[in-house]
């Protein structure tokens, strides 16, 4: 789920990219909205990357008692929310989407706040 704010971000940046030369405000309202998007998946980065270091609980979907009790239904491996599947420099992947979303969220508020 947190690729999704990628899939709506790329497109809309391209829309107002094309919008942005000849109207401003329309600029600075699609960079408010791509900077809101990121923001939102930075929080759940947050919430993701805090579930796979045990601050909180996870979703019971993917997390916790998998394979306790009845076996699945499926040959579908089961991919576990609160474990880290890989960790860069200290960070997982939803911790690095957290700290690139910040970053592009930033990016979006200090180019909407210009003057044009």
């Amino acid at each position: 789920m947190q690729r999704w704010a990628y899939y709506a971000a790329i497109p809309l940046s391209l829309i107002f990219a094309g919008i942005a030369r000849s109207n401003s405000s329309i600029a600075r309202w699609g960079l408010l909205l791509l900077a809101l998007i990121f923001i939102a998946n930075s929080i759940f980065g947050i919430y993701h990357a805090g579930a796979e270091w045990k601050f909180w609980p996870g979703p019971s979907t993917c997390s916790g008692g998998l394979g306790d009790g009845l076996p699945t239904l499926t040959n579908e491996p089961v991919v576990r929310c609160d474990e880290a599947a890989i960790r860069i420099l200290g960070l997982s992947l939803a911790g690095w989407n957290a700290v690139i979303c910040a970053g592009l969220a930033a990016v979006g508020l200090k180019g909407a706040s210009r003057k044009i």
